[in-house]
């Protein structure tokens, strides 16, 4: 979405897999996930193919937390993976839920001891403790108002905003503002595109995309 110039390291690297570190100036979006902490960007791109043998199917979103771990979700297979900075794999969790098994958790954003977390084909917001604990949801299928998503993506909190959670609802081609509480505020269009990631910079600008990489 903006510019990528400055250094990139390759931290692993297989056949099947790979995980690249960006470093960058300014927060910034590129379709696979942000990761801000304070006035550095860290992007995590994951390999496309499942690696037969292995824990990892895709690793889509992630984003940085107040514990100085990056949160990583893996979309098939129902899990958090959880790095240093230096790319260093320090955790998995696994994503549970009392009466809808998660199908394809997405984006992630941390508020407090908390994670939200975009759950793509279920058309809906999961809130868990760090530990990926279900606590409660909001969102129902459908295009209408009151909180309705189509797939949603990704999900952003900012400190300069907080009261509010921005959602990415891919299929309707808009994004949803949510208070923390989960109760639907509102709506806006992206025009004819359909969002894919979403993320605030550190004066609370949102950035948003429009194409998974």
């Amino acid at each position: 979405l903006l510019d990528y110039r400055t250094k990139q390291q390759k931290l692993t690297s297989s056949s099947q897999k790979s995980i690249v570190f960006w470093i960058m100036a300014n927060v910034q979006s590129a379709g696979c996930g942000v990761a801000t902490s304070g006035e550095e960007c860290s992007l995590y791109k994951a390999g496309p193919t499942y690696d037969q043998g292995t824990d990892i199917y895709q690793r889509s979103h992630f984003v940085t937390a107040t514990d100085a771990k990056v949160y990583v979700t893996d979309r098939y297979a129902n899990k958090i993976y959880t790095y240093d900075h230096s790319g260093i794999k320090t955790g998995a969790i696994e994503l549970t839920s009392p009466d809808t098994p998660f199908n394809q958790p997405s984006g992630l954003t941390p508020v407090g001891d908390n994670l939200f977390i975009a759950d793509i084909k279920n058309n809906r917001i999961v809130m868990t403790d760090m530990q990926g604990k279900y606590i409660s949801q909001f969102g129902t299928p459908g295009s209408g108002d009151g909180g309705e998503m189509d797939s949603p993506h990704d999900i952003a909190w900012s400190p300069k905003r907080p009261g509010y959670l921005y959602v990415t609802d891919n299929e309707n081609k808009r994004m949803l503002v949510f208070r923390i509480d989960g109760k639907y505020q509102g709506k806006f269009s992206v025009g004819d595109e359909d969002p894919t990631t979403c993320a605030f910079d550190s004066e609370g600008k949102l950035y948003v995309t429009h194409k998974t990489l």
